[in-house]
């Protein structure tokens, strides 16, 4: 006997929804098949950000950009880090608001970006040295959420109602996004993802009211 694998099926992960309306359309990245029920991110930004060190700075430290990774409430534009002495960084996002300080030699870790270390030049920086690490945007394109990027990717915020071949074009699509209560046994998950970081997930969509029973 001849045994047939269903599909996932269209919206068949929603348990209550206020109503239809509030669903929206996005566009999913090129690359893959993207079937019903799937987890989406959204990749707000861009996958590398750019250090720059200012032309009148004393101390010729850097940071390696490889090393920044951006948070979960990361915005667009220059973090600008302020030399408070030789070892001692301000550090005030592109709105205005400050951040704990950066050491230098220290790993430095926010909700805004971590991961990166202020290394020591030749010469030691002086008050007033600047340092800048620009955020740029990403495609905005929604994409399977992936808790291992830094780019937008690794948040929760919507889910596919209906499958999409983007495997060769970025194509447009219907979204659950918020107001609605889904079936977390029938959602698409990515392989691999921890307890810890489907919980964090859960509780990124539950921002919108997207609840996952």
């Amino acid at each position: 006997m001849t045994t047939y694998l269903q599909a996932p099926q269209d919206g068949a992960f929603l348990m209550r929804e206020v109503d239809w309306a509030f669903r929206e359309t996005g566009t999913l990245k090129a690359g893959q098949v993207y079937h019903p029920g799937t987890v989406l991110a959204q990749q707000g930004l861009a996958d590398n950000v750019v250090v720059a060190a200012d032309g009148g700075n004393t101390g010729n430290g850097t940071i390696d950009d490889a090393t920044v990774v951006t948070g979960k409430a990361a915005v667009l534009g220059a973090y600008v880090l302020t030399a408070l002495d030789a070892t001692h960084f301000s550090v005030t996002t592109p709105n205005g608001n400050n951040l704990k300080n950066a050491v230098v030699g220290t790993e430095y870790a926010s909700t805004h970006l971590s991961g990166f270390t202020i290394t020591a030049g030749g010469t030691a920086f002086e008050a007033g040295d600047i340092l800048t690490v620009t955020v740029a945007a990403g495609t905005g394109d929604f994409v399977a959420l992936d808790p291992a990027k830094d780019d937008g990717s690794q948040i929760a915020k919507a889910i596919l109602f209906s499958g999409q071949n983007a495997k060769d074009s970025a194509q447009k699509a219907v979204l659950v996004t918020r107001l609605a209560t889904v079936d977390g046994n029938r959602l698409i998950w990515p392989e691999g993802i921890t307890a810890d970081q489907k919980t964090a997930a859960i509780a990124s969509l539950a921002t919108n009211h997207l609840l996952v029973k």
